[in-house]
Parts: structure tokens; sequence; C-alpha cells
């Protein structure tokens, strides 16, 4: 059969292959400078080796490490090897006493010089986030995800919408059509040809697969996504436990029971024509439970009389994702308004935070600059009486001198700009005429 150039172009976007013409997220919208605000620092700069050493020294001097040292630290990565070294100094800062207060914008900067320079870094260290404390912005993930989809790795693309998934970030459109390109890759990945569903070992990633599939169908009222999702996850419930779905490990799914009666509700409440790649993974998953099988088939009928079941391609997880696809040009500029305001915010922060720092660290040195005066003047009174009166078995001795009795920032070790988080962030709020809103609010019938 001969067939014409425009007759292939025509047949090529039926079937949704045009999809792989479009590179997935475009430069301007990766490259938006979303820390662009966050970068002024009013202290001087430093080598980053020295940026370095400042956090060990405050880590063996059990002096406090501020998210901006940490941030400076961050942003003054430049190869490989310092990236590479940033998870042991993540972890550190986790277990200090500031460690609750590492900043977004901190975390963002480190997901962008890692893709970079070693994508490996960041992914492992998402892998244990709750160990490093990094939980990142979705337009990050969203960037994570971008990365390895445009390598064509899918595995860590997979994981990279897994953690786009426990995060609860699927509300946000860009990373859901990232996530199911994921999942449709990693999907014909592990799909035999004869098979109905991908044969996938891990437990976990099945219910993940599932959870994603899932949580964008209802998030877009995608019937086909949510019927899939759905009976993968009631597969899982009768062969593992409803525990296994919500629980162990942890998902953001609900943990009522009935997921395959669930997927049956769907199916019969169905007004619109869906696929007959999700009646065959439905009637698999089902298989096992010869009751609620008898009831699909009679429903399956049911829709095939009424014309409700349909071979289109555009209805198959394949077709959706390529239809998804294609409105992400104008997802990316909705979102980068979004951007901007997120830019707006961490920028007030982040300058409050600098000046709030940059006050405290003058207090420092003028607190320094005077007790070294009244050191100096006690010493030479002190020596003077010495000599004065040959009571020189009284001379001072260095040995005499303990610094561990003296407040922290008036060591001779201290570490400059070593402050506990919680001054600069009531400091900041002092700047900022903010009120603290207390935690329980009483009721007037409480009062009474």
């Amino acid at each position: 059969m001969a067939f014409t150039l425009p007759g292939l172009l025509r047949r090529s976007k039926q079937l949704g292959l045009f999809s792989a013409c479009r590179n997935l997220l475009t430069d301007s919208y990766t490259n938006y400078p979303l820390t662009k605000t966050c970068e002024i620092d009013l202290q001087k700069p430093k080598a980053v080796m020295y940026r370095f050493m400042d956090f060990d020294h405050c880590i063996e001097r059990d002096y406090h490490v501020t998210s901006l040292m940490f941030n400076r630290l961050v942003q003054d990565t430049s190869n490989k090897d310092h990236v590479q070294a940033l998870p042991y100094y993540f972890f550190k800062f986790r277990h200090t006493p500031n460690g609750y207060y590492l900043r977004p914008w901190t975390v963002h900067n480190f997901v962008k010089k890692s893709l970079e320079m070693d994508p490996q870094v960041a992914s492992e260290m998402l892998r244990h986030r709750a160990s490093y404390g990094v939980f990142p912005h979705v337009y990050s993930l969203n960037l994570m995800l971008d990365y390895f989809l445009k390598s064509s790795n899918h595995e860590e693309a997979m994981t990279s919408a897994c953690h786009l998934f426990m995060l609860e970030y699927l509300g946000d459109e860009i990373a859901q059509v990232l996530s199911l390109e994921a999942v449709n890759n990693y999907w014909n990945d592990k799909l035999q040809d004869s098979d109905v569903l991908p044969e996938i070992e891990d437990l976990e990633m099945q219910r993940n697969i599932a959870g994603i599939l899932y949580t964008i169908g209802v998030t877009r009222s995608e019937s086909n996504l949510t019927l899939i999702g759905l009976s993968m996850l009631g597969r899982i419930e009768k062969e593992n436990d409803i525990r296994a779905i919500y629980q162990e490990p942890w998902a953001p799914l609900p943990w009522s029971e009935g997921y395959l009666q669930k997927a049956l509700d769907e199916l019969v409440g169905c007004s619109k024509p869906i696929s007959q790649q999700c009646v065959d993974v439905f009637m698999k998953c089902c298989s096992q439970d010869e009751e609620l099988t008898a009831k699909a088939q009679a429903v399956v009928e049911e829709m095939q009389n009424k014309n409700l079941i349909t071979d289109d391609g555009k209805s198959t997880l394949n077709g959706i994702c390529a239809a998804m696809k294609h409105q992400l040009p104008q997802l990316e500029s909705a979102h980068v308004k979004s951007l901007e305001k997120i830019a707006s915010e961490w920028g007030k922060e982040y300058n409050l935070l600098m000046e709030s720092e940059h006050e405290m660290r003058l207090e420092v040195e003028n607190k320094r600059a005077e007790y070294a005066r009244e050191l100096e003047i006690h010493d030479k009174s002190h020596q003077m009486a010495v000599v004065e009166l040959e009571f020189y078995d009284l001379e001072k001795k260095e040995k005499d001198l303990n610094s561990d009795d003296l407040e922290v920032e008036l060591r001779d070790n201290y570490v400059d700009g070593s402050f506990f988080e919680l001054d600069i962030v009531e400091r900041m709020r002092e700047k900022a005429k903010s009120t603290k809103n207390p935690v329980v609010m009483m009721s007037s019938e409480m009062n009474t």
C-alpha cells in the first residue's frame, strides 16, 4: 500500500504520534529564575571551601548553623564534587536545632545545581527526604521529572513521579502531565505483548502507579484513568489487604475498603465511552472474585449494547497522555504567573531574614569589640598592679582563661553568623510588625 506524505502526517496525528515531537517542557519554563529575589547578600563574599569549613566548625564546637549560612553554602556550590558532598551537610543541618528552618529557595537551588552537575545526588536524597529534610517545591520536582524524561531514564522518571504523588503535588496540572508521561513510558516498558497489565514485581511501585492514575483521573474527571487506578488498587487490596494501599508504606489514598467495588460503580456510572483497555484491566484485576466478575461481565455487555466501550486510541493511556502533552504550552504560561508570586514571597522573606541577620551580626561585632576593650583595660590594670606591688605570683597566665565560661559570641573560636534561628525569626517579625497567632484559640463558650 502506497502512502503519501500528507496522509502519513494525518494518520500520525490521529494516532497521537505527534506527541513525541514536543520536547516536554520548554527552556523558557525550565530556566525561570525562581530564586532571582533571593540572591543579594549583605555579607562579604567568601570562597565555598570556607563555607564548608564554617559549617564543620559549628558542628564540631556545638554552635548553631543558620539557614542563611547553609543557603550561602549551597548557593556557592560550583562543581560536581561540592554537589556530591552536600548530602552530608543536609543531613547534619537537618539534625541541628535550626534544622526545621531549611528554606525552600535553598532546596530549589540544590535541585537546580544537582540537575546541572549530578542528578543522581538529588534523586537519592529524595528517596530519604525525611532524613535530609528535603521537600522541594512542585516546580523543582517538575524540572527533575522533565530532566529524566528527556534523558529517557524511565526508572528515575517514574521515581520522580512517585515523589510528586507522595508529596500530594498532583493538583498541579504540569505535574499531572509529566507524571502521566512517566507512568505511560514505564507501563510500556514493563508491558509484555499479550499482557493487559505490566509486570511489576515491587508492590510499592504497583501501588504508586495505581495511585497516580487514580489521583489524576479524579482530579481531571477522566474516567479511563480513574477506572484503571481503582482496578489496580483493588487488586492490591485483594491480594495484600487494605493497609498495603495507604499505610505500608503510607500514601495519600482513601483508606476505605472495597476498591474493586468502587471500580465497578465507576464503570456502571459511566455516561461517556471508555476504552477497551480500561475494561480489560478491570476484568483482569477482578478475575479472582467470581461474584464480582459475573457482575462486571453483565455490566460490560450492557455497555457494549449502548456503544459505551470504544477502541479509539484517544481513550487509551497512550492517547490521553498524548492529548495532555499538547496542553503544556498553555499550562506553562499559567504556571509562570504563579511562580512570579512565589518568587516575590520568597524575596520578601529572604530580605527580611538577611536584614535581621545583618543587624544581629553588627550587634555581635560591637559586643566583641567592647569585650576586647574591657579585657585589654583589665589586663593592663592587673599587670600594673602586679608590677607595682611586686606580686608576680599573681601574674595572669593564658591557661587561667577558660573560654567555656564566656558567652558563645565572645569566644575566640566563635563562627561569624552563628545564631539560634528563632532569634533571627523573632527579629524578622519585629521588623515586619507581624503578630504571633496562638496555636489554639479559646472560644467564647470556653471562657464563660
